[in-house]
């Protein structure tokens, strides 16, 4: 897809992917890196194993008659070290699945439990319903005339809230925070809701993270993004539109600074040189 008018559209994450338009990963890594790399990275992305148990995680939640449909279970006797005959199973396996995305039984097994989590917490099921789920949305920026998409895990339509779904591996409030600025999920917060707001005409203002520890015991919160984290999501999102704006205009897709630079002693090593550590 290599044209796409502003709008809302129902399609894969892999083709959200593939089409126009920048998002929260791009711009932050505009910000967080280079743009010549953030360029780079964006020409090359690949659809890893991690992001396909992503998709598939998501779908099992939000949508699972696509899980059902587009995801196989790989049975434990086709695995290494079920017996003889493996590898015939394990063939005869792929090839009646062969229009589907294979993943582990540990890792369905998994995906069983946190869904289980989901859909037996009452604010879980108030934020997950009267919507849509995985919607793309490509709008353009009023205020650079960028071509922009976000993807929404989620749109309450009747309360207008923006839930996103988030594995991670602790959601205790000062770990996940940073963890949340880390990966631009400021930005993400805010160009959502600016991108609703633009394609519907009606003020989105509500964005709320449903975060569940994803190995081990599936630990469950939920935040909202306050005027805090939007306004940081907001000086980001323009910040990094300038710089695209700007290579854009140029061409110029600049690599890092290489002006030389003092390199410096990390805290915890001044701290060893004032105890006299070696």
């Amino acid at each position: 897809m290599t044209d796409i008018t502003p709008g809302f559209y129902r399609m894969s994450l892999w083709k959200y992917l593939e089409s126009p338009g920048v998002n929260r990963s791009f711009l932050l890594d505009l910000l967080e890196t280079c743009p010549g790399k953030a360029q780079w990275n964006l020409e090359n992305k690949e659809i890893t194993d991690p992001m396909r148990l992503g998709d598939a995680t998501h779908a099992a939640i939000l949508e699972p008659t696509r899980y059902e449909k587009e995801y196989a279970v790989l049975p434990a006797d086709c695995r290494s070290g079920s017996g003889t005959g493996m590898k015939a199973r394990k063939e005869a396996f792929e090839a009646d699945n062969a229009d589907k995305h294979i993943i582990k039984e540990e890792d369905a097994q998994n995906i069983k439990e946190m869904q289980g989590v989901i859909e037996g917490d009452q604010h879980c099921i108030d934020l997950l319903s009267d919507g849509e789920a995985e919607v793309s949305g490509f709008y353009i920026e009023p205020e650079t005339g960028t071509l922009c998409k976000f993807r929404a895990d989620y749109i309450n339509k009747a309360k207008r809230i923006n839930p996103d779904f988030k594995t991670c591996a602790d959601v205790r409030h000062l770990i996940w925070r940073k963890s949340a600025y880390d990966h631009g999920y400021d930005i993400q917060a805010y160009s959502t809701l600016r991108g609703m707001t633009i394609l519907t005409g009606v003020e989105h203002t509500d964005f709320r993270f449903i975060c569940i520890e994803s190995k081990g015991y599936h630990g469950l919160k939920i935040y909202k993004a306050d005027e805090d984290m939007l306004a940081s999501g907001q000086d980001r999102y323009f910040g990094a539109l300038e710089i695209y704006e700007r290579c854009m205009a140029s061409g110029v897709w600049d690599n890092y600074d290489s002006t030389p630079e003092y390199i410096g002693v990390p805290k915890f090593r001044k701290e060893q040189l004032i105890n006299g550590g070696i």
